[in-house]
């Protein structure tokens, strides 16, 4: 059996629920948000990512769409330099080989405060349960992979 669910201006909360109440239901679900992204197309991309961007996304995600930049400095060399540009060239790479719906809109996003550094980096509401459901399963499957 094969249901397409569309959410638009939905509440967080029951978008969050989406991909569990659809497991529930189904065998086998796939959420996909008004952007497009759904859990397995970003489950690619983050395979995709070098260990240092990866981790900008996973921060975004335990922070629930958001981190300081700070904290993300605090981790590292010091500079956020050539950690997020990865994201938009394994995206078109991935769009190239068709893996990746063209268009779809980049998952995180650095604020500034005025001019300068970035004072955080973030992820869109709509974007966030398609990647918490992804790093979750990649959780999953490499506590499996240990066992």
């Amino acid at each position: 059996m094969e249901a397409t669910i569309t959410l638009r201006g939905t509440p967080e909360e029951l978008r969050a629920m989406l991909p569990q109440l659809a497991g529930l239901e189904f065998d086998s679900a796939t959420a996909v948000d008004e952007t497009g992204w759904n859990s397995d197309l970003a489950t690619d991309l983050i395979g995709e990512l070098p260990p240092r961007t990866r981790e900008i996304i996973e921060k975004v995600v335990a922070g629930l769409g958001q981190i300081s930049t700070d904290d993300l400095r605090d981790t590292g060399s010091g500079t956020l330099r050539g950690r997020v540009g990865p994201i938009a060239k394994a995206m078109q790479r991935m769009e190239r080989q068709g893996r990746l719906p063209e268009g779809l809109p980049r998952p995180v996003r650095a604020t500034y405060a005025g001019e300068g550094k970035a004072t955080s980096i973030e992820m869109p509401a709509g974007i966030l349960p398609s990647f918490t459901d992804a790093i979750a399963k990649m959780a999953t499957a490499g506590s499996e992979e240990v066992a």
